[in-house]
């Protein structure tokens, strides 16, 4: 039994050395390969959460391709790569998401920040732009997650002394929201309030009669047979994803809210923007009509060609 066990002593110990001095150029080929099976961007997946494991940019994997990584540094690689295979997202893993440019922290409470709501933002400016300088606004933003539209949205804007409020129905979230808030230094700048939608306003009336408002809604809209047919989806907040059965049960539920905000503030207007998956869109106008017969539905397609944003104006 001695010699054995030496020989396997001996065996680990040229394993180790042998993965001791993997060069960089090779994990990172190798787990590109790894990851083509489950990612449309394996190359890109592997990039991030190598760059994240050495506390390195990007640019460092190709300048340095000899980098021998260390025994701790591929064991931390190869339980990420796990993970990744196992369905979690690169933020997901990392804990880090870039939306609009700007670096947000998310974890397990909130969705991941895609980039066709950056779609939302590039609008939401645009009608800042246009506006007076004089005029009075307030921004809210529904299911805020992460924070980051409202957050990339003041960053972004010349606009000054828009009120702000950021809203969730999660504690765990606006948690993470206030962080990014105060790591872009807005956390004096945005009020976080928890509950269902603009009913946290009603209730705390810390909303005055202003003469513009701007409602973001990235709000719940997949199918619960959306959800179930990603599997991906699968790893994020079940509350930040189900909108009902056809998707639109939050949207429903913020038509007859507005209503209330239109009646108790009179605004000069109200415009909504809310994200809206493609196959929607004639269920969403559907239901807009119903809510308010006289508003046109304005839809905007993301990058990738798809209808994506829903844009409605509420005047007075």
């Amino acid at each position: 039994m001695v010699p054995w066990t030496i020989s396997s002593l001996l065996f680990k110990k040229l394993v180790f050395k042998k993965v001791r001095n993997m060069k960089l150029s090779q994990v990172l080929q190798n787990n590109s390969k790894k990851l083509s099976n489950i990612s449309e961007t394996p190359q890109i997946d592997a990039e991030l959460l190598l760059s994240f494991v050495l506390n390195k940019e990007k640019s460092f994997l190709y300048t340095y391709p000899e980098y021998e990584l260390t025994k701790e540094e591929l064991e931390k690689y190869s339980d990420y790569i796990n993970k990744r295979l196992g369905g979690y997202s690169v933020a997901c893993i990392t804990g880090i998401k870039y939306f609009y440019g700007y670096e947000f922290i998310v974890d397990k409470n909130t969705l991941v920040p895609r980039p066709e709501t950056e779609l939302m933002v590039d609008e939401v400016l645009s009608i800042l732009e246009e506006s007076s300088d004089q005029q009075d606004l307030s921004l809210i933003d529904l299911g805020t997650g992460t924070g980051c539209i409202p957050i990339s949205i003041l960053k972004s804007t010349k606009k000054k002394d828009i009120k702000c409020f950021a809203i969730d129905i999660s504690s765990d979230a606006l948690e993470i929201a206030q962080k990014n808030a105060q790591k872009h230094g807005l956390g004096k700048d945005i009020g976080f309030l928890k509950g269902n939608l603009l009913k946290p306003l009603f209730t705390s009336k810390i909303l005055k009669q202003r003469y513009g408002i701007i409602i973001t809604a990235n709000l719940p809209y997949l199918t619960k047979k959306q959800i179930e047919d990603s599997p991906s989806i699968q790893k994020e907040p079940v509350l930040a994803l189900d909108g009902g059965e056809n998707g639109m049960d939050y949207y429903i539920e913020l038509f007859k809210q507005i209503k209330t905000l239109k009646n108790n503030y009179k605004p000069e207007s109200i415009t909504m923007l809310a994200e809206i998956d493609h196959t929607q869109v004639e269920v969403f106008k559907e239901e807009t009509k119903k809510a308010f017969p006289e508003v046109e539905v304005i839809i905007k397609k993301d990058l990738g060609d798809y209808e994506r944003l829903a844009i409605i104006v509420i005047k007075k």
